[in-house]
């Protein structure tokens, strides 16, 4: 599908519903999808793309792995992850969705990428997968949770990408202080103790991905941020990456949380380092480094110690 031929009620529909879930499918036929994977799902997949380049940087695999995409829409997430490790390192990629139509779909673009897929019937497998989880915070009640939880009681790693939204930050800081016994969560926190956010009711956890260039040259990319009223220029995102103790390594550098409020001589930027969350201020020296902390993304570090 190219976009002379969207259709721009069908994307004003899609938009519609998913800020205003209910019950039942999201996909209705398989023009909606191919609308959703035209215009949506590359910003979902922006997001994926960083966490995927952060974890190649942080983590040691012992591949090839089984993927498992809960929830897998067209599949982007999952898309991006094998582009990522490439196809070798993947042994198959598993998709459960409750449509019928998005698993046939993303099993499609998947396929054209040479990368052998499976239906999955709605119970873990029984090898070891990297389980994928992407936007679902805001309709998993406690029976849709029920479902998803032995996904993640048996997989031997799991990605969580939410929305950078306070609420579902909040969902994700519940479910690491569930699991933190058992899992070792290597990004983005830097430490294995509390959140420093719990009980936090003014920030949250989040940071923001770098958007694909397009968003910002080509004309039909500005022209959808607008008839949606989506600022293509913030992408941001709530995550967590979690595997078996020993699996992966953790990064323990230092994250930025947010946006930097700057100043004309210093930055302020809430940071999570080992010893927890707490605010942290360097001196600015120019406009241009000023910029820099104020445009601090998703893998920025604030390697700067706090000014007395």
């Amino acid at each position: 599908m190219e976009w002379k031929d969207v259709d721009w009620q069908v994307l004003r529909t899609l938009r519609d519903r998913f800020l205003n879930p209910a019950p039942g499918d999201y996909w209705l036929s398989q023009r909606e999808l191919e609308h959703y994977d035209l215009a949506f799902a590359p910003r979902i997949g922006a997001k994926w793309q960083e966490i995927a380049e952060r974890l190649a940087k942080s983590v040691r695999s012992t591949g090839p792995w089984e993927i498992l995409d809960w929830g897998c829409g067209t599949g982007i997430a999952s898309r991006v992850l094998v582009e990522a490790v490439g196809a070798e390192g993947v042994e198959k990629v598993s998709l459960w969705d409750r449509s019928p139509l998005a698993r046939r779909f993303a099993a499609e673009r998947l396929g054209a990428r040479g990368v052998s897929t499976s239906e999955n019937r709605g119970r873990p497998p029984e090898g070891r997968y990297l389980l994928l989880i992407s936007h679902v915070a805001n309709e998993l009640d406690a029976k849709a949770y029920q479902s998803l939880r032995p996904f993640l009681d048996n997989a031997a790693a799991w990605i969580w990408l939410e929305p950078g939204t306070p609420s579902a930050s909040q969902r994700l800081i519940e479910e690491r202080e569930k699991r933190r016994a058992d899992w070792e969560f290597v990004l983005p926190c830097p430490h294995s103790s509390v959140c420093g956010l719990v009980g936090n009711s003014q920030d949250w956890c989040h940071q923001f991905a770098a958007p694909p260039s397009e968003f910002f040259t080509q004309s039909e990319w500005v022209h959808f941020g607008k008839e949606m009223g989506i600022d293509l220029r913030s992408l941001p995102v709530s995550f967590l990456a979690a595997a078996k103790p020993g699996l992966w390594t953790r990064s323990h550098s230092n994250v930025q949380l947010g946006r930097a409020s700057v100043s004309k001589s210093h930055a302020k930027a809430l940071v999570c380092d080992e010893s927890g969350v707490r605010e942290r201020s360097v001196r600015v020296h120019s406009k241009k480094e000023g910029d820099r902390y104020r445009g601090a993304g998703l893998i920025q570090e604030w390697k700067e110690k706090p000014r007395e």
